[in-house]
């Protein structure tokens, strides 16, 4: 395996220094290996001095080194005055992607010079490119980049709550709804093999603030439902079923109530028959109710509810 392993780098090393005479078939072209860069070193294929040629570093792939020791018998080597240096098999994780390489170099920076790859100041490379590639089996180029990102984010805050007891316990009504401030955050983000590693935030500022709506909590005892009573606040939607339903905190099953937008004026009329919502909200409309007096999208509807 020894042996063997020499004979292919031998091959691929001569082919690099431009030793290698492709054999021509007849009738049929000439086969060349592939796959070699050259980086600028002078390899002396003689004794005469003016046979000196800079024919560059090389590297070669693994399955460029199986093409060549594959095919022995199509390449033949003039070996008179050729002096090969040192060959080591090195493995490059070039942006994660691992590549076994085969080089006559003799530093980390030589090898990812004549497989083409320029790092910037901000790269990584480990070990750096100065260190000596004997006894280096594995090399890591990562490319890193750092920029600036900007965002604008709303962000809500609760309403204000005040306590009354002349709302039933249980129930509560929104009485504004208040407006979120809107902050603008600048990020530095660090990206590595492209993609996103780490993110710090470098500036905050509050482009509007924020307005709190007001919120009413009832704490009183809860009256005989009167078939003329009304409420203002918000109405939701949740999926329970196909008709004409709704929640709410604390009036009885089966009452009839009748849902107005005060935006639109659009109307419709539901039945009660679950609890909810509890935090705010002062009926949870089902689906389709919702979506006859507002688009479902919209989530939220400030109302007026009569029963």
């Amino acid at each position: 395996m020894v042996i063997g392993f020499m004979v292919a780098a031998t091959a691929a090393g001569v082919a690099a220094a431009g030793a290698v005479q492709p054999l021509s078939h007849p009738g049929g072209p000439a086969d060349s290996a592939s796959g070699l860069q050259g980086w600028g070193k002078s390899v002396e294929l003689s004794s005469r001095s003016s046979d000196v040629q800079d024919v560059g570093v090389w590297a070669v792939d693994g399955s460029a080194l199986g093409m060549l020791s594959a095919r022995p018998q199509e390449v033949s080597v003039d070996t008179g005055g050729l002096a090969l240096d040192r060959i080591e098999a090195v493995t490059v994780v070039a942006k994660g992607k691992a590549h076994d390489m085969v080089t006559d170099a003799s530093s980390v920076g030589e090898l990812l010079s004549a497989m083409r790859i320029e790092p910037d100041g901000n790269d990584r490379i480990d070990p750096p490119p100065g260190t000596p590639l004997p006894g280096v089996s594995r090399v890591t180029y990562s490319t890193v980049s750092t920029r600036v990102h900007t965002t604008i984010q709303a962000l809500p805050i609760p309403p204000a709550t005040t306590s009354t007891d002349r709302l039933p316990a249980g129930s509560s009504q929104t009485v504004s709804l208040g407006r979120p401030a809107r902050i603008l955050r600048r990020w530095r983000v660090r990206i590595v093999n492209g993609k996103l590693v780490s993110r710090r935030l470098v500036f905050s500022r509050v482009l509007r603030p924020a307005t709190p709506g007001e919120r009413l909590v009832g704490t009183g005892v809860s009256a005989p439902v009167s078939s003329h009573s009304s409420q203002v606040g918000e109405a939701s939607w949740y999926s329970i079923d196909d008709g004409l339903s709704a929640a709410s905190p604390w009036l009885p099953f089966g009452t009839h109530v009748t849902v107005t937008n005060l935006s639109t004026g659009a109307t419709v009329t539901v039945v009660i028959n679950d609890r909810g919502p509890f935090g705010g909200r002062l009926i949870d409309l089902s689906e389709y109710a919702f979506s006859r007096i507002a688009p479902l999208g919209q989530g939220v509807s400030f109302v007026r509810i009569t029963w």
